[in-house]
């Protein structure tokens, strides 16, 4: 899809933007007298890594923080354990970015090096904010839901939930972590989760079939979806529609829409198949530079025409349909302009074809708009 003819303002009954694919520094508290609590420390002068975004026992409402850290000169990889996982994290330049899932409460993290170990805590407590979002799988009537991948990628109902899960937690995580770096503070929107902190992926069948979706436009899905899920009824909910029958024949996108406003926002789900279906798979996904077969998928990147530069812009662009939902604008930067394009910047500090360390000051504009920031802090969804 054609970002710059497609991102069109509609005014209705109400404001619907569409669009698609163009501080404070606290530091783990080390005390050579606490008991190890299962991670090897050593405190040794140079050795070990430190954490600068989170201070130790610092508690958050969302389950997949993005670390970023300070490691000993020369490390290439991070290895960080927490609740029974190891997560590998490239290194840049002495720096670090880890996501890393938390259990509900206290968590240990512990950060390996080649020259020793620390450990530093974070408290996971879900918010009771009744004002969620609810993440939706949309497939066409009568129809498996699988979704365009290239021969032999699973591409089947299940496997789409896995990839929207951790899209939805990477979602919240890089709203909080943006709002951060302006205000000290993480804060993000609530998803609509399971016991276990989870997102809820709902599979939703729409009444139109494949060939009747294909034959309408972006706009008319928008507003079939919206009836269909009696979504502008709704008072405490805001939906995010990834579009698992979005198709693609000779060089065009059919059913693909980046449209939100109101209570829904819906994007096509041809990122899907560049996706990671775990959070250990974030990495090697964001690292993947085979090149678009655009015989078989289209490139839905602003023509960087890689797999990593598919999954971060149809994350990001997903972000910015949610964000039309919490009333934000189009910027002139930013995330709510091209600035998804970047969101792989806020997880890695590598990128395909960039020699440069993507410390924080070198993410691009894959940031909140002060315009957007304004808005977002006095949101609901956000704050209550």
């Amino acid at each position: 899809m054609n970002f710059k003819t497609s991102c069109t303002l509609y005014l209705v009954t109400m404001l619907l933007l569409g669009c698609g694919s163009d501080g404070r520094n606290g530091s783990a508290n080390l005390d050579p007298d606490e008991e190890n609590r299962g991670c090897p420390i050593n405190i040794a002068s140079g050795s070990g890594c430190e954490i600068l975004n989170f201070s130790d026992g610092e508690a958050i409402s969302y389950k997949l923080p993005i670390l970023y850290g300070q490691c000993p000169a020369g490390e290439t990889t991070l290895d960080i354990d927490v609740a029974g996982k190891t997560y590998t994290w490239p290194v840049a330049a002495g720096y670090f970015k880890g996501a890393v899932m938390l259990e509900r409460g206290e968590n240990e993290i512990c950060m390996q090096s080649s020259e020793g170990s620390v450990s530093t805590t974070l408290r996971y407590e879900p918010s009771d904010n009744p004002q969620k979002v609810r993440m939706i799988y949309a497939i066409a009537a009568n129809d498996d839901g699988k979704f365009l991948a290239g021969p032999g990628v699973a591409s089947d109902i299940e496997t789409a939930k896995q990839i929207i899960t951790v899209q939805s937690l990477m979602m919240q995580s890089a709203t909080a972590e943006m709002i951060y770096k302006t205000t000290g503070i993480h804060q993000t929107y609530s998803v609509v989760e399971d016991e276990d902190g989870m997102p809820i992926i709902e599979v939703f069948a729409v009444s139109e079939t494949r060939d009747e979706l294909y034959a309408m436009d972006g706009l008319d899905i928008y507003y079939s979806v919206q009836d269909q899920l009696g979504t502008e009824a709704q008072n405490t909910d805001k939906y995010l529609v990834i579009m698992g029958f979005s198709g693609y024949e000779n060089g065009k996108t059919l059913a693909h829409a980046a449209l939100g406003g109101g209570n829904l926002g819906i994007f096509g789900g041809l990122h899907l198949h560049a996706c990671p279906r775990t959070v250990e798979e974030i990495p090697s996904r964001f690292s993947d530079d085979t090149r678009i077969d655009t015989n078989i998928l289209p490139d839905d990147s602003a023509s960087r025409g890689t797999y990593w530069a598919n999954c971060a812009t149809g994350i990001g662009a997903s972000l910015h349909e949610l964000g039309h939902t919490f009333g934000l604008p189009h910027t002139d930067y930013g995330i709510m302009a091209r600035g998804f394009d970047r969101l792989n910047r806020l997880f890695m500090m590598t990128e395909p074809g960039h020699d440069a360390p993507l410390t924080t000051d070198a993410e691009y504009d894959a940031v909140w708009h002060p315009d957007s920031l304004n808005i977002l802090l006095n949101n609901p969804w956000i704050t209550d």
